[in-house]
Formats: C-alpha cells, sequence, structure tokens
C-alpha cells in the first residue's frame, strides 16, 4: 500500500472492522500491482497462467472494499 487516509471515523468503530478494512485496501493495492506484472509478462510475448490476476479480481475487490463500512464501536455503559 502506498499510503492511506484514515478519516476522524476509525476512532469510533472497532478494531475488527477497522482490520477488515485495512485488509480490503491491502488486497487491492496487491492487486494492481500483480496487474502490472501481468501486463509485463504480455508484454514480453508470453501467456500469464490462470493464476495470475485479471481486471476483473481487481473491480471485484475494489467492489468489496467500496462495500465496507466502518460500524460504530458500542459504548460500554
Amino acid at each position: 500500500m502506498h499510503s492511506v487516509a484514515l478519516s476522524e471515523g476509525v476512532m469510533d468503530t472497532d478494531a475488527e472492522t477497522l482490520a477488515e478494512g485495512i485488509v480490503l485496501t491491502a488486497d487491492v493495492s496487491c492487486l494492481k500491482a500483480l496487474l502490472e506484472v501481468r501486463d509485463e509478462i504480455i508484454a514480453a510475448g508470453h501467456t500469464p497462467s490462470a493464476s495470475v490476476p485479471t481486471n476483473q479480481d481487481l473491480d471485484a475487490a475494489i467492489e468489496k472494499l467500496l462495500a465496507h463500512q466502518l460500524r460504530r464501536r458500542r459504548r460500554s455503559s
């Protein structure tokens, strides 16, 4: 991940929800890097194996990240 900006909302969420958002962000970042490798494989005249991620994999990861919502932390009374 090159950089991540956190909003004030992270202070009101639980650690599990925040960690999930960070993992989803890391997934998107990793897939972007792997797609650059895929492009290099293709540019070199080779065919990437089926295990190399595609743009559809990146799109799915972005959709998951966009759907992620920070939940308010339950306050103890």
